[in-house]
């Protein structure tokens, strides 16, 4: 059953993250570091239309609606395609997260179809303004279609981890998503869903979020 959305679940403590241990710097593997200003656009991202290209610096979603149908299966197409270079699927991964956040309806319900990539392209991403940003929207766009994450939730929670400080307002984001799914599953089956964690992951996500 697809979960409902998370807009009524209480906010995470204020203690924030301040007091709590640092994760540990070789979680996983250790993330990579680039550049904070805006990508230039890649491959076959350099023929979107200008105000795709402006989604860095994203105009009005009236503006970016009539655009999205046809980008976005551009866009989905190249993050799961097989060898394509890590610039590009990072580039496209922040781009689907800028744009999901500008016109969310629009490009929630195919979530599913980019969710684990998306998820293992920025999870090597140092924390920037443009990882950010793109979380932003993943996190507006799982609001929007819960259901649309469920089956690779796992693939979420690890690039949530890769987050070393996030900003008050998006780890609240993510507080809310992974206590809403621990809700809706309830406990025994996080318990079980838990177990699967690698167990820095599983580590991290207790010390940061209380999950």
């Amino acid at each position: 059953e697809s979960l409902r959305t998370f807009q009524n679940l209480p906010e995470p403590p204020q203690k924030n993250l301040q007091n709590l241990p640092e994760p540990p710097k070789n979680h996983l593997n250790p993330p990579k570091k680039i550049s904070c200003t805006p990508p230039e656009p890649s491959g076959t991202l350099q023929n979107l239309p200008e105000p795709l290209r402006n989604i860095l610096n994203p105009p009005e979603p009236s503006r970016m609606q009539p655009y999205v149908p046809m980008v976005l299966n551009n866009l989905v197409e190249i993050i799961n395609r097989p060898n394509t270079p890590k610039t590009l699927l990072e580039n496209t991964a922040i781009t689907i997260g800028r744009l999901g956040f500008v016109c969310p309806q629009e490009v929630a319900p195919m979530l599913q179809q980019f969710i684990r990539p998306w998820c293992t392209s920025l999870r090597n991403i140092r924390d920037n303004e443009e990882k950010d940003s793109a979380f932003r929207g993943i996190c507006v766009m799982i609001g929007v279609n819960p259901g649309g994450v469920v089956q690779d939730f796992i693939f979420f929670c690890d690039a949530v981890a890769s987050w070393v400080s996030p900003k008050d307002d998006l780890r609240d984001m993510f507080y809310k998503i992974l206590h809403g799914f621990k809700a809706q599953v309830g406990e025994e089956n996080w318990q079980q869903f838990s177990e699967q964690f690698p167990p820095l992951l599983k580590d991290r996500l207790a010390a940061f979020y209380g999950v």
